[in-house]
């Protein structure tokens, strides 16, 4: 049990730097307007109305970099529970893709990401049991 809550705390803090890195790599495609301060709603929410198709790709892409990252880690520390705990990291990265999606104005589309960090978690889960069964 001690095992699966570090492979959940481990995998998420290693799905936050994915979906950290992807965001970098989408911020220098799409760069902030000098002095944007990102705790700012209002002003982030301006920013996000002007990016192209593209920066909500990679926003999706970050987000769910952080549920099959994170997923795959937690399931590879986990012993016993590999599939919980990778469904449980898809399931808090889920949490914030919904609570950034209603702080911040997105298109309509990009809710279809929200059964897909379920399906990236599992998929990651199912990729770590693949290898171990080798």
């Amino acid at each position: 049990m001690l095992r699966d809550i570090g492979a959940f705390v481990v995998g998420m803090m290693v799905g936050m730097m994915a979906n950290s890195g992807v965001l970098e790599i989408s911020n220098a495609m799409h760069p902030m307007p000098e002095g944007l301060d990102p705790s700012d709603v209002e002003a982030m929410t301006a920013y996000i109305e002007t990016l192209p198709t593209s920066g909500f790709l990679m926003a999706m892409l970050a987000h769910l970099s952080q549920a099959f990252f994170g997923g795959a880690v937690g399931a590879a520390i986990s012993q016993d529970r590999p599939v919980p705990v990778a469904l449980a990291i898809g399931g808090f990265s889920m949490l914030g893709g919904v609570m950034m999606m209603t702080m911040v104005k997105h298109p309509t589309w990009m809710y279809i990401e929200l059964p897909l960090y379920w399906a990236c978690a599992w998929g990651a889960a199912q990729l770590v049991l693949a290898v171990r069964q080798r």
